[in-house]
């Protein structure tokens, strides 16, 4: 897809998007419209896929995909259509409930802020909830391609132009990598010290919530062991 974008300084940006139909395709299956006879709503066995009970975080997962990715579309190609101000701030916190639904807690960890289409190499900026002061950058990797044979590393790429600016950061800086036929599927990659291009993530670090909370460890060492005070400003009073 990125040979058809002639401007190259653009590439690494195309390279990063989600493709959105077959992701849709699989939060559909996660999203039936009725429960079954039990209450439980169940992913329906086809072609290799497996029947199974959703959660709910996970059927919410995929409810917010779907209903964002219609948003999208109609932002993107509906001449006719008008948005509004308010309208586009409820697809943002919908975004935003999705993404902490990968670990719901009633007191969650973080509070993810998403940077927008624009900005370069990251998508979120996470505050620590309790310490919003503290913070940390991801750049989210989504793929359907699964896992490569020999070490079941997860098929997403990192550029090395994104590796070198999120280590250039002056702020701990992640990858997370979504497993797109597995809904509620990520794993955690840290990228803060110089290293060569991603071209396949460890599966090491799945998130899951004693992972997030390592990670809530790790950010508030990190920032709590620096003067971060601004001292001898030229515009002080």
């Amino acid at each position: 897809m990125t040979s058809f974008v002639t401007d190259s300084s653009f590439r690494p940006r195309v390279a990063r998007a989600l493709q959105h139909g077959p992701m849709k395709s699989v939060c559909e299956k996660y999203n039936p419209a009725r429960p079954n006879g039990a209450g439980q709503f169940v992913t329906q066995q086809s072609h290799g896929f497996p029947a199974q009970i959703i959660a709910p975080d996970v059927r919410q997962i995929a409810a917010a995909f779907i209903a964002l990715h219609e948003a999208r579309e109609q932002a993107d190609y509906d001449d006719g259509a008008t948005i509004q101000h308010t309208e586009a701030l409820a697809a943002v916190q919908q975004a935003e409930t999705a993404f902490q639904a990968l670990c719901w807690r009633d007191d969650p960890f973080f509070r993810p802020r998403f940077l927008g289409d624009k900005y370069p190499t990251f998508d979120y900026i996470i505050e620590v909830v309790d310490r919003p002061w503290y913070f940390f950058f991801v750049q989210v990797k989504g793929t359907t391609m699964g896992y490569t044979a020999e070490e079941n590393r997860l098929r997403v790429q990192v550029t090395q132009d994104d590796i070198d600016r999120m280590v250039a950061y002056p702020a701990p800086t992640y990858v997370v990598g979504i497993d797109v036929n597995a809904i509620g599927v990520g794993f955690l990659l840290s990228v803060n010290e110089p290293r060569n291009n991603v071209a396949s993530l460890t599966t090491r670090f799945r998130i899951d919530c004693g992972v997030l909370e390592q990670l809530r460890y790790e950010v508030i060492d990190f920032w709590s062991s620096r003067d971060m005070t601004l001292t001898g400003s030229r515009f002080r009073e």
